[in-house]
């Protein structure tokens, strides 16, 4: 019961602490994962920004061509772009990132996700990090969780929720230690 009378002073903390994003900073390459198109469009920008010389995105074969066709509008030339065929999880794209990263000798480069996803994808592609060892700076694509009303809406609950569950069954699966 006390738990719950005192929810606004630590349910906001539930998303603060999924969210280790970092400030944009000059890379080789950009990461835009998954097939959304607010990570594309963050990856645009920080292209845009001449933060890295390439955009690395991740998706569907049906979404890769839209992305694609997005990321030339936006000026970015066909040849400064690279796709990766998403997996069914993010312990799978990070292994296909990390190999692309490494075979196209990457020095550096930056995650674009989602700001609740960033704990996760971090401590999963630091565990997949098996060749040459590249630095990676998780960016946030957006802020879509507010922390001090997450538990209000319950698609956005059930979200954050889903992150907890997949952060304990990657500890347990995979051996990613998110802390």
């Amino acid at each position: 019961m006390w738990g719950w009378l005192t929810r606004a002073d630590w349910l906001p903390s539930m998303v603060t602490y999924l969210d280790v994003s970092e400030p944009p900073e000059h890379v080789d390459v950009v990461v835009s994962l998954g097939s959304n198109m607010g990570r594309v469009a963050k990856a645009a920008q920080l292209f845009e920004q001449g933060l890295a010389s390439e955009i690395v995105i991740s998706g569907r074969p049906s979404y890769l061509e839209e992305q694609i066709a997005f990321l030339e509008g936006r000026g970015v030339a066909r040849d400064r772009i690279r796709t990766v065929v998403l997996a069914r999880n993010t312990w799978t794209e990070a292994g296909r990132v990390m190999a692309l990263l490494n075979e196209g000798g990457a020095r550096s480069a930056m995650i674009v996700t989602n700001d609740y996803h960033t704990r996760r994808a971090r401590a999963t592609y630091e565990r997949r990090q098996t060749e040459s060892y590249v630095p990676l700076v998780f960016v946030a694509a957006d802020r879509r969780v507010r922390p001090d009303a997450w538990w209000k809406k319950p698609g956005v609950r059930w979200m954050i929720l889903r992150e907890y569950a997949k952060l304990g069954f990657y500890l347990v699966r995979y051996g990613v230690v998110p802390f």
